[in-house]
């Protein structure tokens, strides 16, 4: 259930994942019927942590690195439309889907690469870098740090097991020299979330690294 005051186009990418992604194996059969809430709203929560406005005249950037289906790549565009938003992924079909969805909901400020994500280290920076399901965080920072550029921040929606990954990954943090923020069960600021739905899909952790 998609409350009316969001944008149009986040319930036309969830009317695009019902119909299509799990044929495209995209989703699985359990999460049709909890797209907006598990994964659009839940996505929506990097927002309360990211700033859209323009630097030095150039629009802010943001890595979704394995991006698959979308997330959270393709509803933090929809909701920053100023924001220029890389979706990275290696497999084909993710990517053509990808196309498929930048060019249906005319989604001007995203970009698609295809490719693993060492295939673009040193070419690709951003201000913000992400990725959604991917990698634990030991795995993920030597992944995402090469996206870094002065001032760049990494956003990462995390669950229940977020200490003992900020533990196993100790080592990597203090060796790329990042600093930890952490918010712990947090829902999206930037949308009226509908008091029917089911706050535990939303919530998450969110983790910064700067």
């Amino acid at each position: 259930m998609q409350d009316k005051k969001l944008p149009p186009k986040l319930g036309d990418f969830q009317s695009l994942l019902e119909v299509e992604g799990q044929t495209l194996g995209l989703i699985g059969p359990k999460e049709v019927g909890r797209i907006f809430t598990r994964h659009i709203l839940n996505s929506l929560t990097l927002l309360n942590l990211l700033d859209d406005k323009a630097s030095s005249f150039q629009p802010r950037t943001l890595i979704d690195i394995g991006s698959g289906a979308g997330f959270p790549g393709v509803p933090v565009a929809i909701m920053r439309p100023s924001l220029e938003v890389i979706l990275i992924d290696s497999m084909q079909r993710r990517v053509d889907w990808l196309h498929h969805v930048k060019d249906k909901l005319e989604l001007n400020n995203v970009k698609v690469l295809h490719g693993n994500s060492r295939d673009f280290e040193g070419a690709v920076y951003a201000d913000y870098i992400t990725a959604r399901a991917v990698a634990p965080l030991d795995k993920l920072v030597p992944l995402l740090n090469p996206f870094r550029r002065k001032n760049s921040k990494i956003l990462l929606l995390k669950g229940q097991n977020v200490r003992t990954e900020l533990h196993n990954a100790s080592r990597q943090i203090e060796k790329a020299k990042l600093s930890i923020e952490l918010h712990e069960n947090v829902m999206p600021t930037c949308v009226y979330v509908a008091p029917e739905l089911d706050k535990k899909e939303i919530m998450t952790n969110v983790l910064m690294l700067s």
